[in-house]
């Protein structure tokens, strides 16, 4: 436990060399387990459906907001990649890549969409567009491999399309989009984290068996 815990310190030679650990920039697995789990997200976004139902609020502190309900909903990915150089550390038991990775767009496509402020109430459509960061950690010990951290650092400017009719479409429309922007980095990670973890899931497992 104390090495794996010393992986993740891991930032510059003097601290890995002290710890007994050899860490330099290395893509190359990174880049072969991202390049390998791209026909996961082609087939994997043909096929999902993304329940999308909570309250979006206006003002943190305050529970006043838009009720959304989303369905028939689909997303689509391009360009899976690496951001920025991979953090590779190994010793005699341990090895471990540590990096960031991003999409250049991911879009969600929702066909019907329900929203409620107050007790005026919109149908209509609703089109999410960010370009998320992530930060991630995987190690491969002595008793398994695993993806131990994954976080959404950065979403970008995301964009939020919104299609209503008629004067109540067009003013809930408004608030909702208000509160989507508002809480952006939540509706982004919950959109993505809570649905395509499969994606993480595909690319853990062809680092892994790199590993073996």
């Amino acid at each position: 436990m104390f090495r794996v815990v010393l992986l993740a310190l891991c930032l510059n030679s003097v601290l890995c060399s002290s710890a007994g650990l050899d860490c330099v920039h290395d893509d190359k697995i990174v880049d072969f387990a991202l390049d390998q789990t791209k026909n996961q997200i082609s087939e994997t976004a043909s096929h999902v459906s993304l329940p999308f139902d909570q309250r979006v609020n206006l003002i943190n502190f305050l529970n006043f907001g838009v009720q959304l309900s989303a369905t028939d909903g689909k997303w689509a990915a391009s360009r899976w990649s690496r951001f920025g150089n991979t953090t590779h550390c190994e010793d005699s038991i341990h090895q471990s890549d540590e990096g960031y990775f991003t999409f250049d767009d991911v879009v969600f496509d929702y066909d019907k969409i329900n929203a409620t402020f107050w007790s005026i109430e919109a149908n209509g459509k609703l089109t999410i567009k960010f370009k998320p960061v992530f930060s991630y950690y995987i190690v491969n010990g002595t008793e398994e491999c695993a993806l131990v951290s994954l976080k959404l650092e950065n979403v970008g400017t995301p964009d939020f399309q919104i299609s209503t009719d008629g004067w109540k479409g067009w003013f809930v429309g408004r608030i909702l989009h208000y509160a989507l922007w508002y809480n952006q980095v939540g509706v982004a990670h919950d959109a993505f984290a809570e649905n395509c973890h499969g994606i993480f899931t595909e690319f853990t497992k062809h680092w892994c068996g790199k590993m073996k």
